[in-house]
């Protein structure tokens, strides 16, 4: 162990913060110095008491690399004391520590796991100049940190590493830099430019997602506004544009790429372009969209929750304009119609419409009846979330499985029924529909319930109803339906209906 050398209390408080916790600290021991020993950490806290470490011991997880000794907490200092050299921070070491504010770390650090800060209050970290790797999740939701400086170093930030750090203002990717992780900075919002170093050969999907301020993106693989990989399009700079061409050899438009960039009124797509990814363009606000003759491929919700968008034309769009249909499935609806200068509040889904997919009529405010064709089979997740309006839905008799949340947040429906074809239903289909009094449930044996969650409990398929709500099923079914996995949490408002 190296010697300890003791410094002026001043230097002591400016390094681990202890003026936010205490304005006049006593003057800590002398033993402590400037920096953590090889076999401390150094750390304050916002109720002055120790941290509950999480020490995860298990077959191929990471974990500190020598055993803790002590955890004290005294004169406005916390000190984590090991057995030996530590060189790792363990998985999930301080998840969930919400008391945490500050930490240093000993110079021997080399790698932080996977998901250690998660969920803490830090606005401070040291990170030291031998780290090569931080994490999954490793800072994800440090809703208090503003700013961190990232080792020469470092080589891999893991995927969701700062995640929801919403009050990160600068972040400098280091030149060592080889490998950025899918979510790296996801809802950074406060983020304003990003420079990615010539040493980076990998980047994960929808890194920038949600990163609002975002205006430049420079460096490799970067034309200032867009991130573009292998002819992949991966993120976009949406602050204080309204207007954008992607250019001309952009192939394939990836997950999330333009997501929530709400200042998006207008956007040219190549003739280059073969696939739109899944939630591409969901929260912009388009107008027009034109889908080149190549694209062969456009995913769920890849141009939902766009409140003014009125036309679609080009490959898959539908004769009236208001869909994009690829394969039988309905992939697309403009929720506004621009020469009524009105939203649209009634539509009939066009005739041989097999799926309605995921997130289609997501938040269409303004709707309040819509028709399903007889010709619809399923009904994907989120398909009708959050259509506060809609009162008036028939679900076809050919409708066999209904996704996740698909009617959640519909608050003035006050009647439905499942038809005698459905055999499946996802989680949360019924959801915080605040006003639904009756449901007729036809299938002589219940619907399987699929789960987002492990626990049947959780599923809430009728959570959130009307008070008194009842749940009619056919006369020889009710014992089946409340003894049913899922259903049995509604044994008591189940009752017998003939037909």
């Amino acid at each position: 162990m190296r010697k300890i050398y003791f410094i002026l209390v001043a230097s002591m408080m400016l390094l681990v913060g202890c003026d936010l916790i205490n304005p006049n600290p006593p003057t800590p021991p002398q033993s402590y110095g400037e920096k953590p020993d090889y076999n401390q950490i150094f750390y304050t806290t916002s109720d002055n008491k120790t941290v509950a470490l999480n020490l995860i011991v298990a077959p191929n997880v990471l974990g500190f690399d020598a055993e803790l000794v002590s955890n004290t907490y005294e004169n406005g200092l916390g000190v984590l004391t090991f057995s030996d050299t530590i060189t790792i921070i363990g998985v999930a070491a301080f998840q969930n520590c919400e008391n945490l504010v500050s930490v240093t770390l000993p110079d021997g650090i080399t790698v932080i796991g996977a998901h250690a800060f998660y969920n803490t209050n830090l606005t401070k970290v040291t990170i030291p100049n031998k780290v090569t790797a931080i994490g999954g999740s490793a800072f994800e939701d440090c809703e208090n940190i503003t700013s961190i400086m990232l080792p020469e170093s470092l080589i891999t930030i893991g995927d969701r590493a700062f995640m929801r750090c919403i009050n990160l203002t600068n972040i400098i990717i280091p030149e060592n830099v080889t490998h950025i992780g899918y979510y790296a900075f996801f809802q950074c919002e406060k983020i304003t430019n990003i420079n990615i170093p010539n040493s980076v050969t990998y980047i994960g999907i929808a890194p920038f997602k949600y990163c609002e301020s975002l205006s430049s993106i420079t460096g490799k693989f970067a034309d200032g506004r867009c991130l573009i990989v292998n002819d992949t399009l991966l993120a976009f700079a949406p602050s204080g544009i309204s207007e954008y061409a992607i250019p001309d050899n952009v192939i394939r438009i990836e997950y999330g790429s333009f997501t929530n960039c709400s200042n998006l009124t207008s956007v040219t797509l190549p003739q280059s372009l073969t696939s739109i990814g899944t939630h591409a363009f969901y929260g912009c606000s388009l107008h027009d969209v034109t889908i080149p003759e190549n694209v062969t491929s456009i995913g769920d919700g890849a141009f939902s929750s766009n409140e003014y968008l009125s036309s679609f034309s080009g490959n898959f769009a539908s004769q009236d304009r208001c869909c994009l249909i690829v394969n039988d499935t309905l992939k697309a609806f403009a929720p506004y119609d621009s020469g009524l200068q009105e939203w649209r509040t009634e539509f009939t889904i066009p005739n041989g419409i097999a799926t309605i997919g995921a997130n289609v009529f997501q938040i269409c405010l303004n709707l309040t009846s819509i028709e399903i064709p007889s010709s619809v089979t399923s009904i994907r997740n989120d398909a009708f979330l959050g259509c506060f309006n809609l009162a008036n839905v028939t679900i076809p008799n050919g409708v066999t499985s209904i996704g996740d949340r698909a009617f959640s947040w519909c608050e003035e429906i006050t009647t439905i029924t499942i038809p005698e074809n459905v055999t499946e239903l996802g989680s949360f289909v019924f959801d915080d529909c605040k006003k639904l009094e009756s449901v007729y449930c036809k299938p002589t044996t219940p619907p399987f319930q699929r789960y987002e969650y492990d626990s049947a409990d959780e599923a809430g398929l009728f959570s959130q109803n009307a008070e008194g709500r009842k749940i009619y099923v056919p006369n020889e079914s009710v014992d089946a339906y409340k003894s049913a996995r899922g259903w049995s949490k509604y044994a008591d408002d189940i009752i017998g209906y003939n037909f």
